[in-house]
């Protein structure tokens, strides 16, 4: 169901860019509109994993983008002081790629999407305040008092999303307990592979990246929600001077200045996300903790889904039901995954943290494998629930 008329997308994240890309390649018009000023914000990183690569390969940047990326030979969990509790290394996945996933900067992904795309389907701040839907259209309005016709709305703009909040009302965000600080080393790490190391209340990740960076992240128990968005490097050296190597090494090989911090959050499940002709993508639709690594995988996979619905329904309204009820499932179950794993990260007592370890230390690779495949199999065109 191509159409001339534009389609618009409130948010220029990876969720949003994907999908303008592919609706551009399916023979829509996509406008994204981004409240920065700017794409100059480099952001942090994190990790493709196999299933948002597969859309990505669809659409014709996976090849370019493992060309810029370094794989990841493997990925594996650990003790605060060194114990590998598993490890799985790509091939044991069976895999059609070279890896089993790819740490970049999130801005080398948003500026290979825009290269893609073509920036004449970008407007920098552009500030999504309203919609109003009419008969087969819908007129946006942004913040300079300007408004835009299309024949669809897609909120792609994250955990605190307008969009929502136009079509819900506002939703009360679950503070999951914890913060997490994230930063980018310059470092060469010896192996490509991926470590998540638990700790009590606490847990550190470091990922190998080109040019002999390392993403890394240190999630801490937090009792409130502290407003600040730095950390302080001395407090997580000290607070990781007893963690193995590299763990102290990599904090140390980042500018403070680089050093991001925030509240984790995330949001039960919303029992749906469409009205007539406008929907949700992303974490302004499924927001989840970041325990499973799949919040920009997951948005990735919803634009691929959404614009293949849209292609294939005879009018927007189907289609983006089609989408709604194809990824409301899936999402669903990623998101309680995740808050169930993350609630674990978070205990303190030696007793529940060392049952927690031999558990997860014990499960049969076979079991592990399942599960992994589970979440990195993506197909398009999966057959919606009944």
């Amino acid at each position: 169901m191509p159409s001339g008329r534009p389609i618009h997308i409130a948010g220029a994240g990876p969720g949003g860019l994907t999908l303008a890309l592919a609706l551009k390649q399916a023979g829509f018009y996509p406008v994204v509109h981004e409240k920065a000023q700017t794409n100059s914000d480099a952001g942090c990183g994190f990790t493709l994993w196999p299933n948002a690569m597969r859309a990505l390969e669809l659409l014709g940047v996976g090849a370019e983008l493992r060309r810029r990326c370094k794989p990841l030979e493997a990925i594996a969990m650990a003790t605060a002081d060194g114990s590998k509790l598993f490890s799985v290394d790509s091939s044991a996945l069976n895999s059609s790629f070279d890896g089993i996933g790819w740490a970049l900067q999130r801005s080398e992904l948003i500026h290979l999407l825009l290269e893609f795309l073509g920036s004449e389907h970008v407007r920098f701040g552009a500030v999504c305040v309203g919609f109003e839907q009419k008969s087969e259209e819908v007129s946006v309005s942004f913040k300079d008092g300007s408004s835009a016709e299309g024949c669809a709305l897609i909120g792609a703009d994250g955990l605190r999303s307008t969009i929502r909040s136009l079509m819900f009302g506002e939703q009360e965000l679950r503070f999951a307990g914890y913060s997490v600080c994230r930063g980018i080393a310059h470092l060469r790490l010896p192996e490509a592979r991926g470590v998540t190391a638990l700790g009590m209340g606490s847990q550190f990740g470091y990922f190998p990246m080109s040019k002999d960076r390392v993403y890394w992240f240190a999630s801490r128990n937090a009792a409130s929600q502290t407003h600040s968005h730095h950390a302080s490097k001395t407090g997580l050296l000290e607070e990781f001077a007893d963690w193995h190597a590299p763990v102290g090494e990599i904090i140390e090989s980042t500018p403070e200045s680089c050093i991001l911090r925030s509240n984790i959050y995330d949001l039960d499940p919303l029992p749906r996300w469409t009205c007539g002709q406008v929907t949700l993508l992303g974490d302004a639709a499924h927001p989840a903790t970041p325990d499973l690594g799949q919040g920009a995988c997951q948005a990735i996979e919803d634009a691929a889904v959404l614009a293949s619905c849209l292609q294939r329904n005879a009018d927007v309204v189907s289609g983006l039901r089609e989408y709604e009820s194809r990824r409301i499932g899936r999402t669903r179950e990623l998101t309680y995954l995740a808050r169930r794993i993350g609630r674990s990260g978070t205990w303190t007592n030696p007793v529940a943290c060392g049952v927690r370890n031999w558990l997860i230390g014990h499960t049969p690779q076979s079991l592990r494998l399942r599960q992994l495949r589970g979440m990195f199999d993506f197909t398009i065109l999966e057959k919606p629930p009944s």
